[in-house]
């Protein structure tokens, strides 16, 4: 079975969301792909209301570009982070798991691949095993899921999952350096850590993510290759309009 890994790259958050909705609806074959940003910005899920997402005041007066995702979830502030996406049909990305292929299968298998690849990094991760039961709040890093990882008992990875009746896509972001301006992201003060403030090291995203495309390769066993995805192709531009657009930010 052929599956394909994205080249990295640093795109705007419009650019990215709208390139992982074109592997989501354009490729039955699995695909991981890893991303940075290229400025500060913000992803809420799909399902979230706008006005309760954020400090929206201020991330209106600061023109910090923000948009919604297709994925679920909950906000989540893109600086200094790697963040992926994983999309595949379902009749895919069952050859690969030892269960039925239901939401939290799915979430452990790719756990899977993310643990080898933290720990090809060094990292030495923990997969969490109960569900969450600290109060809701709107940033995702505040509580830990089913199968997320923790690094020290600090969330590190968050993610979240869509999908059709053929096919999903998880989207997720892995915390690992710094962010300066998180306090006045979120309407009440809360606290996350990165990677590099817990293992008190250095680590260079680009890198980071070949760890996690060598793991991935060696804990899902698919005939793997390379791709190079052009944000640049028309229809990646016109699907990126709709991420910029107003409407749908603020659809709910």
């Amino acid at each position: 079975m052929k599956a394909y890994i994205a080249v990295f790259s640093t795109n705007s958050v419009y650019e990215n969301m709208a390139i992982d909705e074109y592997l989501y609806y354009h490729y039955d074959e699995p695909v991981i792909r890893f991303y940075a940003f290229d400025r500060p910005s913000l992803t809420i899920g799909y399902n979230q209301r706008y006005e309760r997402s954020c400090n929206t005041d201020y991330i209106e007066e600061n023109n910090i570009p923000i948009t919604r995702r297709l994925t679920g979830g909950r906000t989540v502030y893109h600086c200094g982070d790697l963040t992926y996406s994983f999309s595949s049909s379902f009749d895919a990305f069952k050859y690969v798991l030892e269960g039925s292929n239901n939401l939290q299968q799915r979430y452990k298998k790719l756990s899977e691949a993310f643990v080898a690849g933290f720990r090809e990094s060094g990292i030495d991760v923990q997969v969490n095993t109960d569900q969450s039961d600290i109060p809701y709040s709107e940033n995702c890093f505040s509580s830990t899921s089913l199968y997320e990882i923790t690094l020290n008992g600090e969330k590190i990875l968050g993610s979240a999952q869509t999908f059709l009746k053929d096919r999903f896509m998880q989207q997720g972001t892995i915390l690992v350096k710094q962010c300066n301006d998180d306090k006045h992201i979120f309407n009440k003060a809360y606290k996350s850590n990165n990677i590099e403030n817990i293992q008190n090291l250095l680590y260079n995203i680009e890198e980071l993510s070949r760890n996690f495309n060598n793991a991935f390769k060696s804990v899902l066993p698919f005939e793997w290759e390379i791709i190079n995805i052009s944000k640049t192709d028309s229809e990646i531009k016109e699907i990126m309009m709709k991420y910029s657009s107003i409407e749908w930010l603020r659809r709910r």
